[in-house]
C-alpha cells in the first residue's frame, strides 16, 4: 500500500513538473516550487527574491540593508525570460545610489508574481508597470559572475517601486511594497521634487553590490582575485544536467587539485569543489583559475571565479606570470 502511495505521489509531482511551460498570458502561466538545495538550484544574491523579514520593516531600513541601487527609471516592457523567470526593462533616467547602467534589466521569479485568483495558486500576473512612465525603483544587483541574466541584471526589494506621476497608484497598490511599513511615505507631498529629495534623503547608506570583478580585462581580474592557481580537473561533483532548475544560474561542480598557486595562500588541499560555467571543462583538464573561497572568512575549500572571464588555458601562464610580476 505504501508503495502504491509513492508511486501516486510522485505522478502527481512529474504531471505538475511537466505542465510548466512558457506562455505570452502571464497570468496563465503555471508555476511550481523547488527544494531549495545550494548545490542544485542557485539564487543569484546571497537574499532572497522575496525578502522575507518575518516582520514588517520600514523602507529606510529595506534600502539601507538591501539595495545597492535607487533609480528613476522608465518602464520598456516585461518579457519570460526563461520558464520560470520574467525580465522587465527600464532605461534609467537618474541615478539616486549606485552607478546603474543607462539601461537595466531586472528578473523576477514567476513563483514570486501577484497572484491573479486567490483560488488559484498558480495564476499570476507580470507586476502593473505602465510602459512610457517614470518609476523610483530599490534594486539589488544581481552579485555572481555565474548568473545567465544580463551583467546589468537586478532583482527587485520587496517590490519597491514609486510612479512619479501618481505615486498612489503603486504606494496603495498591493503588488508593491510587500512586507515594507510605508508611514514615511504617505507623510511625503507627492510632487516630483518632494520625493526625489525624500529619496535622496534615505538613500545615502546603502550597501555595495556584492562582490566579484565586473571586468573583461585579464590585468583587472588576476590583480583582484584572492587566488590564482592550477589546478587539474579530477571528478565530477555535480553537473549542470543534475540541476533542478537552470533559470538563474548553469554551472557544473567539479573536483580538481592544486598543480600550483601562482597568487595567493593556497593551502586548501588536494579535494577541491570549483564551480565552472556548464560544459565548459572536463575531468582531466589543466586550467589555471582566478577564485575566492565561498566561505565568509575566506578560507575553504568550495571556490567560485572571481569574474566572468577567470577560468584561463594553461598555454596562457607566461602573460599571467608577467602580469603577477613573477621572476621566472
Amino acid at each position: 500500500m505504501k508503495k502504491i502511495l509513492l508511486l501516486m505521489i510522485v505522478a502527481c509531482t512529474i504531471l505538475l513538473v511537466g505542465c510548466n511551460s512558457p506562455n505570452d498570458n502571464l497570468d496563465q502561466t503555471t508555476i511550481h516550487e523547488h527544494v531549495l538545495n545550494p548545490e542544485f538550484y542557485y539564487l543569484p544574491t546571497g537574499t532572497t527574491q522575496m525578502h522575507t523579514f518575518g516582520w514588517s520593516v520600514t523602507l529606510e531600513e529595506a534600502i539601507s540593508m538591501f539595495a545597492t541601487d535607487v533609480v528613476v527609471a522608465q518602464f520598456v516592457q516585461h518579457r519570460q525570460f526563461s520558464p520560470n523567470l520574467i525580465e522587465y526593462e527600464f532605461v534609467v533616467v537618474d541615478r539616486i545610489a549606485g552607478n546603474a547602467a543607462d539601461v537595466i534589466f531586472i528578473y523576477m521569479d514567476i513563483a514570486k508574481l501577484p497572484i491573479v485568483d486567490p483560488s488559484n495558486f498558480y495564476r499570476r500576473i507580470a507586476l502593473p508597470f505602465t510602459v512610457g512612465e517614470e518609476y523610483i525603483l530599490a534594486l539589488e544587483k544581481i552579485g555572481t559572475p555565474y548568473a545567465n541574466t544580463h551583467e546589468d541584471g537586478y532583482i527587485f526589494i520587496n517590490n519597491i517601486a514609486i510612479s512619479l506621476s501618481n505615486p498612489s497608484d503603486t504606494i496603495n497598490n498591493p503588488y508593491f511594497f510587500s512586507d515594507i511599513e510605508i508611514q514615511s511615505l504617505t507623510d511625503v507631498v507627492y510632487s516630483r521634487g518632494d520625493m526625489m529629495a525624500f529619496m535622496y534623503e534615505i538613500s545615502r547608506n546603502t550597501p555595495s553590490p556584492r562582490g566579484y570583478i565586473r571586468s573583461f580585462d585579464m590585468a583587472e581580474i588576476l590583480n583582484g582575485s584572492q587566488h590564482v592557481v592550477i589546478i587539474e580537473i579530477t571528478r565530477p561533483r555535480r553537473l549542470s544536467s543534475e540541476m533542478i532548475m537552470t533559470d538563474w544560474i548553469t554551472n557544473d561542480l567539479y573536483y580538481a587539485r592544486t598543480l600550483r598557486s601562482l597568487k595567493g595562500d593556497f593551502s586548501y588541499g588536494d579535494e577541491l569543489v570549483i564551480s565552472f560555467f556548464a560544459d565548459t571543462v572536463s575531468t582531466g583538464e589543466i586550467h589555471i583559475v582566478a577564485v575566492q573561497s565561498i566561505e565568509p572568512d575566506g578560507r575553504g575549500n568550495w571556490l567560485s571565479f572571481t569574474s566572468r572571464y577567470s577560468l584561463f588555458a594553461i598555454d596562457q601562464l607566461d602573460e599571467i606570470l608577467a602580469i603577477l610580476g613573477h621572476v621566472q
